[in-house]
């Protein structure tokens, strides 16, 4: 009977341990801005130890996708790493919740960056999820003359089309969808529109940007699509 009771509270330890625990609270973050307002772009997400037991945690930077010149630095929940560091492991509380903090630094260089970053519970290299974060950085004159212009995408997710309006008419531009190591899978020019419909049934299920850019070429806003 004491073996049996041994047995049961070791297995229930062990299922405690291998069970799920990583919930972020969405699968991308993005932000825009002009480039006075600051040397770098800060984004947040936060998860949560679903677990039962405090675990420890390791964040790696997979890939960096953005102009040359453009480093990061990553903030956890215990402390933040010095800037370029690839890796660092944390602990979280039992039920408790973690910011993890981005900062794309961009150094006066405008342009798109995506940093990709994968958190993996230690006691569990299956218990893993990889997050994006996307930063969007406009030269003043771009940022003052499109910041109140915004774009709506339906359905989304989406399996074979996706419908995008804009609040006013773009007399030039273009969109671009890119997946999620900055490879463009779809363009298009947009010509005295502000609405208009995108065929995405070719591409593979995930998660998708849409960037909305003027007749430089540069991106004006960022949205992103799911692909079912």
């Amino acid at each position: 009977m004491k073996k049996m009771l041994f047995f049961l509270v070791c297995s229930c330890i062990m299922a405690n341990v291998n069970a799920q625990s990583i919930n972020f609270l969405r699968d991308t973050t993005y932000l825009s801005q002009s480039l006075n307002a600051g040397t770098y772009v800060s984004m947040q997400n936060r998860f949560t130890n679903e677990g039962v037991l405090e675990m420890w945690y390791k964040w790696k930077m997979v890939s960096l996708v953005s102009p040359v010149g453009w480093t990061f630095t990553i903030c956890d929940c215990n402390a933040c790493a010095p800037e370029g560091t690839d890796t660092a492991s944390f602990n979280v509380a039992a039920g408790a919740n973690c910011i993890l903090v981005y900062d794309m630094v961009h150094h006066g260089i405008e342009g798109l960056g995506i940093g990709e970053v994968k958190v993996t519970n230690l006691a569990d290299s299956t218990d893993n999820t990889t997050i994006y974060f996307v930063g969007t950085i406009f030269s003043t004159g771009i940022y003052d003359q499109m910041k109140d212009v915004s774009i709506n995408v339906f359905p989304n997710p989406a399996q074979n089309t996706i419908q995008y309006n804009t609040e006013s008419i773009i007399s030039k531009g273009s969109y671009t969808i890119i997946d999620m190591i900055g490879k463009t899978v779809c363009s298009k020019e947009i010509i005295n529109s502000s609405q208009g419909s995108i065929d995405i049934s070719t591409l593979e299920a995930g998660s998708y940007m849409l960037l909305l850019k003027d007749e430089k070429n540069k991106t004006m806003i960022t949205k992103t699509i799911m692909k079912n």
